[in-house]
């Protein structure tokens, strides 16, 4: 899905016939095709800016008052990154 950057190779239902692949040797090509393009394209490491969820069991979960949880996307608390929406990080990406 859309929500995990990962992929998730399942078992095959036939044989690639022919001159076919499987679904797994066309993953790699794509990740090699794409190594090899992002190296003319990016001269350092990419910082990019990557959103964290308030996790369970933790004090930026627990941080809400009397365990009523209000909405900063409608105005109805300050928007305080960790405490009343998610945490940002800054990730290094050297592709």
């Amino acid at each position: 899905t859309d929500m995990h950057p990962f992929v998730h190779p399942f078992n095959k239902a036939v044989d690639p016939v022919w001159e076919s692949k499987s679904d797994w040797n066309i993953f790699k090509g794509l990740a090699k095709s794409f190594t090899e393009m992002a190296q003319s394209q990016f001269d350092a490491p990419e910082i990019d800016v990557v959103s964290v969820p308030l996790n369970h069991d933790a004090p930026s979960e627990i941080a809400q008052p009397y365990g009523l949880v209000k909405d900063w996307k409608k105005g109805e608390i300050d928007a305080i990154p960790g405490k009343t929406m998610p945490n940002f990080t800054l990730v290094e990406r050297d592709y």
